[in-house]
């Protein structure tokens, strides 16, 4: 059955709209300028704060806005709502003229349901918020985010946004960081693909070609999978990646949700098989102009690169099919040593600096969460059913 969206009820009102009233009165022009931490003194602007369900334009708005994307869309809060240990948080502010002027979601997840939900949650934002360019769009997303951090802030141990986009470095403070919120170094690859199939192929690394030449070579064929087959499948891999990596799995319930609410054809399963047995597979979104290699996970095979070929097979459909930029999901932290970002260095994508923002509710709490989870992880990531796997390529 699927969940009604406790999170998002509980904090607004019964009428499901609050009228926010931000600030004193301000000849200050530049509202955003000098915004320095959650007690900064704001223009005074009256705003509706709703939940998404009870904003009917609110995918129009996503589907206009530049940096709208598939994390925000109401079909994906559904998927959360629907899944096992995701709890949607989804809101949106109206102008005094009831337009909406800016959009929040984010997802409370959490990891183990014997320890304090508090110390195994976290609010986790899988897009950076959006909001229109004008004095409304920053104090609705100031509130909100303002909104989002009190109801938050007893329910887990940390918020932590993820931006599609490369973000501003403008003088101007982004609603985020006037909230008290840590600007992070983050790395990612994106891929242009208005190119020939040739010329992509050229743009990967010369170690990257050969993968592809030598696993095809030795019979390995890609295909392309409709759920809940693609699904089963696709889990399968992931498990047994996660449990060599000893990380946590979504579970199956929100990638089964995504392939019934997400719009036909937005996902899109390609799986690897060798000797007639899946050895690897990736799931991928796209959403507008923009593909994202969202799950993906291996069998480790001496000689065989199958998950350089998945990602080549999906370089080479998205391409065909139109699409302008390959997502590549995440490369690390600035200056850390990560295996999966070194992997996706070499599919010929441009380097660029997303950053990633973060705030810590409950420092202590967060420390020994750390500890614990050291000590619980072997328990919290799936088991294996089979030998030694790679990591995979996103985890929850």
């Amino acid at each position: 059955m699927t969940n009604s969206l406790p999170l998002a009820k509980s904090a607004l009102t019964d009428r499901q709209e609050v009228r926010v009233t931000t600030g004193a009165d301000s000849t200050n022009s530049e509202w955003g300028s000098s915004a320095s931490s959650s007690d900064t003194t704001l223009p005074k602007s009256n705003l509706i704060v709703k939940e998404y369900r009870d904003i009917p334009e609110w995918d129009s708005f996503v589907a206009e806005h530049p940096k709208g994307s598939i994390f925000h869309s109401a079909a994906m809060q559904r998927c959360e709502a629907i899944a096992k240990k995701r709890e949607p948080f989804a809101i949106g502010a109206l102008d005094s003229n009831g337009k909406l002027c800016a959009v929040l979601a984010t997802v409370l997840v959490s990891t183990f349901s014997l320890i304090s939900s508090q110390m195994t949650s976290r609010s986790v934002f899988y897009a950076e918020p959006i909001y229109l360019d004008t004095e409304d769009g920053y104090l609705g997303m100031v509130q909100l985010i303002r909104r989002h951090d009190e109801f938050m802030k007893s329910r887990t141990l940390f918020a932590e946004v993820r931006p599609l986009f490369v973000s501003s470095k403008a003088e101007t403070m982004s609603p985020l960081e006037a909230c008290g919120y840590q600007r992070m170094g983050y790395l990612n690859y994106e891929l242009r693909l208005d190119s020939s199939e040739a010329e992509l192929f050229q743009r990967l690394s010369g170690k990257r070609r050969n993968n592809v030449r030598s696993t095809c070579r030795k019979g390995v064929t890609t295909i392309e999978l409709d759920s809940p087959q693609g699904i089963s499948i696709l889990y399968d891999l992931l498990r047994e990646s996660h449990s060599n990596s000893r990380i946590p799995l979504v579970h199956r319930s929100f990638l089964e949700a995504a392939c019934r609410e997400l719009p036909q054809g937005s996902v899109r399963i390609l799986v690897a098989y060798h000797l007639g047995v899946p050895i690897a597979g990736g799931c991928f979104l796209s959403f507008k102009n923009r593909v994202i290699c969202w799950y993906a996970g291996t069998k480790r095979l001496p000689g065989i690169a199958a998950t350089s070929l998945v990602f080549w097979e999906a370089i080479k459909l998205y391409s065909s099919l139109g699409f302008e930029v390959f997502d590549l999901a995440g490369a690390g932290w600035e200056g850390e040593d990560y295996g999966p970002g070194k992997f996706k260095s070499k599919f010929g994508g441009e380097a660029i600096h997303s950053d990633r923002y973060r705030k810590i509710y409950a420092p202590i709490k967060m420390h020994l969460a750390e500890v614990l989870f050291k000590s619980f992880r072997q328990w919290i990531s799936p088991s294996a059913s089979t030998g030694s796997m790679n990591q995979s390529i996103r985890s929850s």
